[in-house]
């Protein structure tokens, strides 16, 4: 009886997911608009990755029905019809979970429920983190809520506490859109039609070199998920440049060759105790090259910050990294 049930779930799922995700395609691509920039990045995470590697999608969130719609538009068709390949997603209790009949519905459709303020910890947060496990696809909002003026906001730690749930590093793939806000504008009942929105979707966000030093008691959980949220952070404000086809902040930097040293992430690869400086490259740099690198780094990044090449938000991102490389300094030259 309970294979049965079971089976008759599926069924229910996989006709369900199918139906919204189609007449959800359909709406974007011929009933609006919709140009899609870099829809490549998504289709090699979600059907070439490796086998049991979970795919982590961030994106901005200003309407409603970003996803399905949104989300609908980018995915190869074969997808859509897919149940297993389709992405889980989180949404609040207070909208998505508010009756018994809309609660079945959304949980048919792979939403999970979480409840404002209840934590990282949280039953539908365990539910997400045990799908990353399984290296299901599991999209997220990272800011936590919907932009008022579509700029995008502080990415919270979330993402990071996502990403180390996995036991394989995760693929990251982010995208930004913009448009959304007049096909679902903030009161509206249904969708319009006849709208313009734009997509970019980004190059996978490295994170294996994060849960590397972790891993390795080089950093704590809560510099793990704050080094993920910068990153996707800074992902997502280089795709809302180029979306809007203007020069970003960080992006300009990174175009001159001495910013892009300064801005390297360094990668761990010990083959030997940390005590010996001979063993430990930092992104394919020994020991002392690596630590004159920092500082270099650490001097560059005062000085782009100082001649106002970068803004407020690009701000917060660089105080991070400055912060983290003096951190690894320090470690390198105590040990």
């Amino acid at each position: 009886m309970a294979g049965k049930n079971n089976a008759l779930h599926n069924l229910l799922r996989s006709a369900t997911l199918a139906a919204v995700g189609g007449a959800s395609r359909f709406f974007m691509l011929h009933l609006n608009n919709t140009h899609v920039q870099g829809a490549e990045h998504l289709n090699q995470a979600l059907l070439h990755r490796k086998q049991g590697q979970a795919l982590i999608t961030v994106s901005n969130h200003v309407a409603a029905m970003d996803d399905p719609l949104v989300s609908a538009a980018i995915v190869p068709p074969e997808v859509i019809i897919d149940r297993d390949q389709l992405r889980w997603t989180l949404c609040a209790t207070d909208r998505c979970f508010k009756s018994p009949m809309v609660s079945s519905f959304f949980r048919t459709v792979k939403v999970l429920p979480v409840e404002r303020g209840a934590g990282l910890e949280q039953a539908g947060m365990q539910v997400a983190y045990s799908r990353i496990q399984r290296g299901d696809w599991v999209h997220i909002f990272p800011e936590g809520t919907r932009s008022k003026d579509g700029s995008i906001g502080k990415v919270k730690r979330g993402v990071g506490r996502m990403v180390a749930a996995a036991d394989i590093p995760p693929v990251v793939v982010p995208f930004v859109h913009s448009g959304m806000e007049n096909v679902m504008p903030k009161g509206s009942l249904f969708p319009r039609t006849g709208q313009t929105v734009k997509v970019v979707v980004g190059e996978p966000i490295p994170v294996d070199d994060l849960l590397r030093s972790h891993s390795l008691g080089m950093t704590t959980a809560e510099e793990l998920f704050e080094g993920v949220a910068s990153r996707v952070e800074f992902a997502m404000c280089t795709l809302r440049a180029r979306l809007e086809d203007r020069p970003s902040d960080l992006p300009v930097a990174e175009a001159t060759p001495a910013a892009r040293t300064h801005l390297r992430r360094y990668e761990v690869r010990s083959s030997g105790p940390w005590k010996s400086s001979a063993s430990v490259l930092f992104g394919g740099w020994r020991l002392p090259s690596a630590t004159g690198a920092a500082r270099e780094a650490l001097v560059g990044l005062s000085d782009l910050v100082r001649d106002g090449a970068m803004r407020r938000a690009s701000q917060r991102m660089l105080d991070r990294h400055q912060a983290r490389s003096t951190s690894l300094l320090t470690r390198a030259v105590l040990d």
